[in-house]
């Protein structure tokens, strides 16, 4: 084989495998993606198709010797002059499916999605059978007796205030009335006017009211509010004056208001009472009177 022949082998084989990645990179991963995409059509379940021959073991090709062969072959030659772009080729028939390749490594973990709608709560399900009843378990042990506490700490607290009284009850329905009592005893003699005396005492305006019979004595005082005459006042009687004792001070008469008043006529008005002014002095006369018959 010519030098020319084998370098329109390699550009040949260079321009194949070239093809290849690129389809594998770009028509493949389009397909791959186009059928991902599309939504699955479940058809009628075909016939079993019958079993295929075994077909026999083809021999390994190596491709990385035959392009190391081919570069030893093919002689270097001097860089050529860049040729013009050439135009588009038609696009290709889409190539078989490829091998599935190997498991890339695992990507990065997702957010989190938002949470969905809660579910409509499903029907109640059917009671279930009540199981039979288990076997009684025998008694267990005394357990054994504690230990005596301590006596607990008595604390008295201090008596309360007395409670506030509450308000009178309302008036109950009146009972009705009673059985008769028994008659009762007869009663002793009344007092008769023989009976009865009256004795002044010694303050001037008490009197002493008595009954008295072989049987009972009884005896009564009333005092009356009479005004009596004391002479003068002194401090030296106030243990002895009694209420309307009349008594002169100052030229002024006075009477008591109470007993054993502690102060002067005149000072407190609780204790004294004027009954009457000092009037004016008289006038001196110039000449003696003459003794004579008295004018009318």
């Amino acid at each position: 084989m010519k030098a020319a022949d084998l370098e329109q082998v390699s550009t040949a084989m260079v321009e194949a495998f070239t093809k290849a990645l690129e389809l594998r990179d770009s028509a493949l991963s389009k397909r791959i993606a186009a059928l991902e995409a599309r939504a699955p059509i479940e058809g009628p379940a075909g016939k079993d198709g019958r079993d295929g021959i075994d077909g026999k073991d083809a021999e390994p090709v190596n491709v990385d010797a035959v392009i190391e062969t081919l570069k030893a072959i093919i002689p270097a030659g001097a860089p050529g002059i860049n040729g013009r772009d050439g135009k588009d080729g038609v696009d290709g028939k889409d190539g078989l499916p490829g091998t599935d390749g190997k498991d890339g490594a695992d990507g990065i973990n997702g957010k989190d999605g938002a949470a969905g709608a809660d579910g409509k709560d499903g029907t109640p399900g059917v009671d279930g059978k009540n199981g039979a009843d288990g076997i009684a378990g025998k008694d267990g042990r005394d357990g054994i007796d504690g230990k005596d506490g301590k006596d607990g700490l008595s604390i008295k607290g201090d008596a309360g205030k007395p409670g506030i009284d509450g308000k009178d009850g309302r008036d109950g329905i009146a009972g009705a009335d009673g059985a008769n009592g028994l008659n009762g005893k007869d009663g002793r003699d009344g007092f008769s006017l023989k009976d009865f005396s009256v004795e002044p005492l010694e303050d001037g305006r008490t009197i002493r009211l008595k009954f008295a019979d072989p049987s009972l004595t009884v005896e009564e005082e009333l005092t009356f509010p009479i005004p009596i005459y004391r002479d003068e006042y002194t401090r030296d009687r106030r243990e002895e004056i009694k209420a309307y004792d009349v008594l002169t001070f100052g030229n002024e008469t006075w009477i008591a208001k109470c007993d054993t008043p502690t102060s002067d006529p005149g000072l407190d008005p609780e204790q004294w009472a004027r009954m009457a002014r000092k009037g004016r002095d008289g006038r001196d006369r110039d000449r003696p009177r003459e003794n004579g018959p008295v004018k009318f």
